[in-house]
């Protein structure tokens, strides 16, 4: 299986079936939907940057209006890795495996038209490690994307939570986890791991998909990277979902986890792309600002700075340019 310049997995541990590629296809026409596009696009154009910051302005000091708390935050600040970015209770993340603490600093998100399709959380500390591998486990994740490195600008920005040689496990808590698979590529790493919780004695793997081009706080370069990125990571979590997890306990698969440092900026941008992709797919159309909107009424100032707002932008005039013209490609 292999893509354009991302991660490919040509693997076949045990009781593990190779993964077939299928392309995420999307609709030649957006049809009635066509027209919500064009104004949007002649919009943006004609009012330029501007508006856009003004209006982004005005969505950073919007806080959500649904009452909601951040107890659980509160009384965790130790495992927090930034002291100003909240994680709402309402949609938070509660650890149940009946050890303490049940605290992770991470959020559902609503998918389209589909209930906690993806999970944003923050980069693991040392000390939070173990909760982030019994995040996975909980919820049956088969697909991590990670956006962050280890340091970037001299500071930690993630903890090193997954082994990256094949000759040495890493033991957290009661999970053991060893790097079965691995593949380098220009725009990412991609690690197939092997998850052991040592107590219950079951196996279960997880593919781990790390986009290496986007700084913090900034943007990636290129636009068609990240396209063919996210394409992938779908194609990958489709497939592991296929093959390694109960439709029981997922009907429509499990919900991928994202995250870079603080989980609110490039994983958000992230989802928020994947989101209006499946938008797309389905004859839709929203305009980002609504869906950042949405986006933050679910997890703290989802889409952090400016400059990630306009790459949002970007991204999606060059999504869907073609299918102004009956034309939208589909990216494989």
């Amino acid at each position: 299986m292999s893509g354009p310049d991302v991660v490919c997995f040509e693997f076949t541990p045990e009781n593990v079936h190779p993964l077939v590629y299928q392309p995420y296809s999307v609709p030649r026409r957006l049809h009635a939907n066509r027209e919500a596009f064009n104004q949007w696009y002649l919009r943006l154009v004609e009012d330029g940057p501007g508006r856009i910051t003004a209006e982004f302005k005005a969505l950073a000091a919007n806080l959500p209006n649904h009452g909601q708390t951040c107890k659980a935050w509160s009384e965790n600040r130790p495992l927090n890795r930034y002291n100003d970015m909240i994680c709402f209770d309402h949609t938070r993340i509660a650890l149940n495996d009946g050890l303490q603490p049940d605290y992770i600093h991470a959020n559902y998100i609503r998918g389209y038209h589909r209930k906690n399709a993806y999970i944003l959380t923050q980069g693991p500390l040392d000390s939070t490690i173990f909760d982030f591998w019994r995040l996975v486990w909980q919820e049956r994740v088969a697909t991590v994307v990670m956006l962050a490195r280890f340091e970037e600008g001299g500071k930690p920005k993630c903890a090193k939570y997954f082994p990256m040689s094949s000759q040495s496990d890493l033991m957290s808590g009661v999970f053991r986890i060893r790097l079965v698979k691995f593949d380098n590529r220009k725009y990412c790493k991609g690690s197939l791991l092997r998850v052991t919780n040592t107590l219950a004695n079951e196996t279960r793997y997880v593919a781990h998909v790390w986009f290496v081009l986007w700084p913090d706080r900034g943007v990636p370069e290129d636009v068609s990277g990240l396209r063919a990125f996210l394409n992938y990571v779908k194609v990958i979590n489709i497939n592991m979902s296929l093959t390694l997890c109960s439709p029981a306990y997922h009907r429509r698969g499990p919900p991928i986890i994202y995250h870079c440092s603080a989980g609110i900026g490039r994983s958000a941008v992230c989802v928020l792309l994947d989101i209006f992709t499946e938008m797309l797919n389905h004859y839709d159309f929203a305009d980002p600002l609504e869906l950042i909107n949405q986006l933050r009424q679910q997890r703290f100032h989802a889409v952090h700075t400016k400059d990630q707002l306009l790459f949002i932008y970007d991204y999606i005039v060059q999504l869907c340019k073609h299918a102004r013209y009956g034309l939208l490609e589909t990216i494989s």
